[in-house]
């Protein structure tokens, strides 16, 4: 099966006020240019039209696009917690956690290179980039409970 991206990204990204920079060209080395202020075309939630599903798709099939489908708050802390609101397209969660490292998580979501897709974050380093997350049991729990229902395929 392929990935209906238009599908995708139009029925799950409805929050575009929570979800600045939703899709994410990348580098050859998963580096996130939009968030440089680098990106060869930027496009907003308001301009989702053909001409941004052609640059989806010539992104896709150049160096991969980065789709945010999870959104993660950190609103509160507190000694022995961590408490998260995980938001989609489709609904809000509330969860508690003692996992101190999250505090940098802000989003979860999928490169699409080609007909591969692999799940990830973005990391805040020196440059933003792709991340898979496959070895944070945490964050791998989260995506396979809540982005099954936000990929959709033809």
């Amino acid at each position: 099966m392929k990935i209906n991206v238009r599908k995708t990204l139009e029925n799950t990204v409805t929050v575009p006020d929570e979800f600045p920079f939703y899709v994410e060209e990348l580098t050859s080395s998963d580096e996130m240019p939009t968030l440089l202020g680098l990106a060869d075309e930027k496009y907003t939630y308001s301009e989702m039209d053909d001409e941004f599903f052609d640059f989806v798709s010539r992104k896709i099939n150049e160096n991969g696009v980065y789709i945010r489908l999870i959104h993660i708050i950190v609103k509160e802390t507190d000694a022995d917690c961590i408490t998260l609101e995980i938001e989609s397209g489709l609904r809000k969660t509330i969860i508690k956690t003692d996992i101190r490292d999250l505090e940098e998580v802000t989003d979860i979501g999928i490169k699409i290179h080609g007909d591969s897709i692999s799940v990830g974050t973005t990391v805040f380093s020196s440059k933003p980039h792709f991340e898979r997350i496959d070895e944070n049991e945490f964050l791998s729990w989260i995506s396979d409970e809540m982005i099954e229902d936000l990929i959709f395929f033809d």
